[in-house]
């Protein structure tokens, strides 16, 4: 049996040496390898030298050891003697950090079960070889499981105090110090925090508060002295700040709200220094919470100290304007405040919550904000978006503060006129109404109130007007009429609607009182003026209605031009146009407010229907020209198609009439008008008509014996004019005195009146006076067919050149035979230039006429000649003899084309002489084919046939 068993031992060593190669056994197989060699070995243990137990726990087990169980140590060190103990701890402690955290505890149990048991022994010189001190003692005796005794455990062993404080685990040290008679030892307490501190990690730190803290917690327990507390804090802080990057926001919130609440009461400058900044916002909060909760503990300098901290921790988490607001998060103000300064946010100005959250709405929490704070929060426009949020403020102030709440925010609304809103001020305005008890204040207390509350009447809103006003209601003039003047001073910021609202307010007062008590003389305009200050004026029918009915004209003509123009500019002024009329209609320097005073166009509209009839009755010239030149220069642009309709006009006087047609002919602008020209051609003929005889036509009158008649009362409009429209104007006996004016001609020298009328002009201008000079016609009247012939035959040779001039100019040439040949007879020779002159009345020529010319001028006036259509065939038959005999050879297209309407004078037996080719070329040509249908059918059918 012994055999076998060293044989077994034999092989597990070689296997073990094997095991030794693998870096590392998964735990299972770790446990299995330990257990079946624990079999193997164990029975072997007693026979094991010192040399074994170094061979087998130093090396052999070293890759399944952290698998070695608190049973199994029990066996191995049954009965062994404390050198080969000492191996087998030394051997384990090396793997120490690879056991189970389960099992450390239980192997520190058995270690310290063979020390007592061995407690006779132990400390013999045989078992302190190598041992010079406690320390190394309790090294060599439990190793690192001696942080699982209790300090009462080791103490057993009489070993010194530090040695044990330094031996036993965090939690061990805090129940030591937790002892009554410790505790009460600030010397003690003091000094094991030091050693302990100094040199602890985080996870000891933690250990050893969870049991201090929870030690303290408990009652009859030793109160903890105040420079113990400082202590304490002063040694945690500096062993945490190397380490606080190691802590989360839980880790923070551990050691803030749960280790460290009762010894917070002592930071001092220097706790709040070495605080760390560069930790998240959760972080953050969860160390402001623990202050926060020990608050009322601490000082107003502490206070301010934490409120140093916070706000620089949080000016370095800003980014964009938000500091330690999470993206995408529905994170509130109230907690936003709450969480980043609890009650600290007292010490703190509303202007730091705002730097810190540019989007902070101390509205929503004002119920959390101190007095001051709401002062800065009221003095930041931008932080009152409405009633609600007024209100949401003004509810936590007390009223018996609301002078020095107003004092502030009217200064604050001064500065910043521009950014409180009307709705913001109302409702300032609407809490003092409310709740501020106003009517039961003195005269003086008032008048301050007034000025208190002269920038929130700023863009007053027009609801507010009646509730304002009303508080001077039973008050003195004076009162009522400063109040008027505060509103008054910042008229320039009020709505029209709340100008119109203050206005009606006033007006009931006015309208209150006896009619005009107040007036003592001078322009009425004035007195309203000054009555009503800047908010608006009576308009014209109000104005109107003010005036007593025996005093119209007298109060009217107390205001000057000037005045009256300064209110009949006012906007919205006039409602009833009718009403202007009535003020005109008493006024007595109407003449001179039209000349001087400038008003606004839709005004100018309005009056004028007032004073319209006025200039149409007046009679003289100059009375006239100043009316239209002058006085309505800038209003008759305003005539409506009324104004100028028959009705109104019919009893014009004719200068007034006459001055009418021109101004309508030449300098009215049509574009933006409601009637056209024909509307005002209407009215001419309506006028011109009535009565019998030309009216406005008087040869004893030097202002109507003028000759331009048609000039002066129908102008430009005279391309409106019909047939029937003129015999009914004039009649036939009585147009001759009118036909020779020159104007007059020169007005019918239009294209554009109907030929019906030219011509009848023409035929009574010739039927009065045949001998009429052709020349003095001007224009297209030349063209009219009703010119008698003779007239153009008694013309000299040079007249008839001019007249042939001015036919071309108007007329196109003319195509009338007849004055064709009345023209051409007047010419003595016949030369190319003549040609050129007669153009298209080249066939008013002579046969003989034609002959005399040089060949050389009909060759060379052939483009001419060729254009002439009224040519007769022995005309055409003569022209073409005389080029032919010159030696102009028709021998081909070209020479066929450059005839023209000549080609009807071609004969036929020259037209055969031409090829069969070149006269398919000319067919080609569409005007020689024309021209060619004119010519006699003999010619055309050789044409045809060739």
């Amino acid at each position: 049996m012994l055999d076998l068993l060293q044989s077994n031992l034999v092989v597990l060593d070689c296997s073990l040496v094997l095991l030794c190669q693998v870096p590392e056994f998964q735990v299972d197989v770790r446990d299995r390898i330990m257990n079946r060699t624990y079999i193997i070995i164990s029975p072997s243990f007693q026979k094991f030298t010192e040399k074994d137990f170094f061979a087998w726990f130093h090396i052999k087990l070293v890759p399944v050891l952290p698998s070695f169980t608190p049973q199994m140590l029990q066996g191995v060190t049954t009965s062994v003697n404390c050198t080969n103990y000492h191996v087998i701890v030394s051997g384990v402690g090396k793997v120490f950090s690879a056991i189970p955290q389960q099992r450390l505890q239980a192997i520190a149990d058995v270690l310290l079960k063979y020390l007592k048991d061995s407690a006779a022994v132990i400390n013999l010189p045989v078992c302190r070889q190598g041992i010079d001190n406690d320390a190394q003692w309790v090294e060599t005796n439990l190793g690192p499981f001696s942080q699982y005794t209790t300090y009462s455990e080791l103490n057993f062993f009489n070993l010194s105090q530090t040695t044990i404080l330094n031996s036993v685990s965090s939690g061990q040290k805090a129940e030591f110090l937790l002892e009554s008679s410790n505790l009460s030892n600030a010397t003690l307490v003091i000094a094991v925090f030091k050693r302990f501190t100094a040199s602890a990690s985080l996870e000891d730190l933690q250990s050893f508060f969870n049991v201090f803290v929870d030690g303290l917690s408990k009652p009859n327990v030793t109160v903890v002295s105040p420079s113990v507390r400082e202590n304490v804090l002063n040694l945690t802080i500096t062993a945490l700040v190397p380490k606080f990057h190691l802590l989360n926001s839980e880790g923070f919130r551990l050691w803030f709200q749960v280790y460290l609440p009762l010894f917070l009461p002592s930071a001092d400058s220097t706790t709040f220094e070495v605080l760390p900044r560069n930790i998240s916002c959760s972080s953050y909060q969860q160390i402001m919470k623990g202050f926060n909760n020990v608050n009322s503990q601490l000082s107003e300098a502490q206070n301010q100290e934490f409120l140093k901290f916070g706000l620089s921790y949080l000016k370095g988490q800003l980014s964009s304007g938000f500091s330690c607001v999470v993206s995408g998060t529905d994170t509130t103000d109230r907690d936003w405040l709450q969480d980043n300064f609890g009650r600290f946010r007292f010490q703190a100005s509303f202007e730091d919550f705002l730097s810190l959250k540019k989007d902070f709405k101390g509205a929503e929490v004002a119920d959390l904000l101190t007095f001051s704070q709401l002062k800065e929060l009221a003095a930041i426009p931008s932080q009152l978006n409405g009633t609600q949020d007024v209100t949401k403020v003004t509810t936590v102030i007390d009223p018996a503060d609301f002078a020095a709440f107003f004092d502030s925010l009217s200064q604050a609304v001064v500065a910043q006129p521009e950014n409180y809103t009307q709705e913001v001020k109302s409702a300032f305005l609407h809490v003092i109404f409310d709740r501020g008890d106003l009517p039961a204040v003195g005269d003086d207390d008032f008048l301050q109130w007034l000025m208190r509350l002269k920038p929130l009447l700023v863009d007053l809103s027009p609801n507010l007007v009646n509730r304002f006003v009303s508080l001077a209601a039973n008050r003195s003039c004076a009162i009522s009429q400063e109040m008027l003047n505060v509103l008054d001073a910042i008229q320039t910021t009020l709505s029209n609607i709340t100008k119109t609202e203050i206005y009606k307010n006033i007006l009931l007062i006015l309208q209150d009182q006896t009619p005009l008590k107040c007036y003592s003389g001078g322009s009425f305009y004035l007195f309203l003026k000054n009555t009503f200050l800047s908010f608006g004026f009576p308009d014209v029918s109000t104005l109107i209605s003010l005036l007593p009915p025996t005093r119209k004209s007298e109060l009217l003509n107390t205001i000057s031009t000037s005045e009256l123009g300064q209110l009949l500019s006012q906007p919205g002024v006039i409602i009833n146009s009718p009403d202007v009329c009535i003020i005109f209609s008493h006024y007595n320097n109407t003449a001179t407010f039209l000349q001087s005073e400038d008003v606004p166009d839709d005004v100018r509209r309005t009056i004028l229907p007032c004073v319209w009839p006025l200039a149409l009755s007046s009679s003289s010239r100059s009375e006239v020209d100043l009316w239209f030149n002058v006085r309505l220069k800038n209003y008759l642009r305003f005539l409506t198609k009324e104004l100028i309709s028959s009705t109104e006009v019919q009893n014009a006087s004719c200068l007034a009439f006459q001055k009418l047609v021109s101004v309508m002919g030449n300098n009215f602008t049509y574009n933006s008008s409601e009637f056209g020209r024909e509307d005002v051609y209407s009215s001419i003929r309506s006028y011109l008509s009535a009565g019998s005889g030309v009216r406005c036509y008087d040869p004893r009158d030097p202002e109507l014996n003028s000759s331009s008649w048609f000039v002066n009362y129908i102008g430009s409009f005279i391309t409106f004019i019909t047939l029937d429209d003129l015999t009914s104007f004039v009649n036939t006996t009585q147009i001759e005195v009118f036909l020779e004016d020159k104007a007059n001609l020169e007005l019918f020298n239009n294209t554009a009146i109907p030929q019906d009328v030219t011509n009848y002009y023409i035929i009574q201008l010739f039927e009065f006076n045949p001998s009429f000079g052709l020349l003095m016609l001007p224009g297209s009247l030349l063209c009219s067919s009703d010119i008698p012939s003779s007239v153009f035959s008694s013309l000299n040779e040079d007249d008839t050149m001019a007249i042939l001039d001015k036919l071309k100019t108007f007329c196109n040439g003319t195509r009338d035979p007849e004055i064709s040949a009345a023209l051409a007879s007047n010419v003595k020779t016949v030369t190319a230039q003549t040609f050129q002159d007669l153009g298209s009345a080249s066939s008013g020529l002579t046969n003989s006429q034609i002959l005399s010319a040089p060949p050389g001028a009909l060759l060379s006036s052939l483009p001419t000649l060729g254009s002439v259509t009224t040519w007769g065939q022995d005309q055409a038959n003569t022209i073409i003899r005389s080029i032919t005999s010159s030696g102009f050879q028709i021998t081909s297209s070209a020479s066929l084309e450059s005839l023209g309407t000549l080609i009807v004078g071609v004969p036929s037996a020259l037209m055969d002489k031409i090829s069969a080719a070149e006269l398919l070329n000319a067919s080609k040509n569409p005007l020689l084919v024309s021209n060619m249908l004119a010519a006699p059918k003999v010619v055309q059918e050789t044409f045809i046939r060739k």
